[in-house]
């Protein structure tokens, strides 16, 4: 167990909105902020990681939050029809993960990446208006139910296929 005191302070940094973003699919850059408040006694840094670095992006993508501040994000979709994120099988399970870190105010990144300190990750799932932002409320509702409907396993024969196509 670490013995960093900055490590039960993670669990007061809040993030507006907490667990989902949504954007619509057409051809356009799109944005949404999120919002990141520190209300813990002690210094974090945050990084923005996300499933699909060529649709999806944040700015700033990694920054520190001093005690008692906020710092707003912007989650930036590129733009993509829903044709397109069929084909390459990724209209389902995208998502941008936060991972914060609790570091002294006057570390440096360098210092911070070698170091092991406190960590939490935060996950946002991203949701796409009217195609799997329905099926994220009726998960809610049954998620047993919902969660096998999500996202169908294709066949070893469909795999097969796929990279057929892919070589041609």
């Amino acid at each position: 167990m670490s013995k960093n005191p900055a490590e039960p302070d993670l669990s007061k940094v809040q993030f507006n909105p907490s667990e989902s973003l949504t954007f619509y699919l057409v051809p356009k850059r799109q944005q949404c902020n999120v919002e990141i408040t520190n209300n813990s006694t002690s210094c974090v840094m945050f990084k923005f990681k996300n499933t699909n670095p060529a649709i999806l992006n944040t700015r700033p993508g990694e920054a520190k939050i001093k005690a008692g501040e906020r710092c707003v994000i912007r989650a930036i979709f590129k733009g993509a029809t829903k044709e397109e994120l069929v084909k390459c099988h990724k209209i389902f399970g995208q998502r941008y993960t936060v991972v914060i870190r609790a570091v002294p105010e006057n570390a440096s990144p360098e210092s911070i990446r070698r170091k092991s300190w406190a960590t939490m990750k935060h996950k946002f799932l991203v949701l796409f208006k009217d195609v799997n932002e329905e099926k994220k409320k009726e998960e809610s509702e049954e998620p047993q139910k919902e969660a096998s409907k999500m996202v169908p396993k294709p066949s070893s024969t469909e795999k097969v296929e796929d990279k057929d196509t892919e070589n041609k």
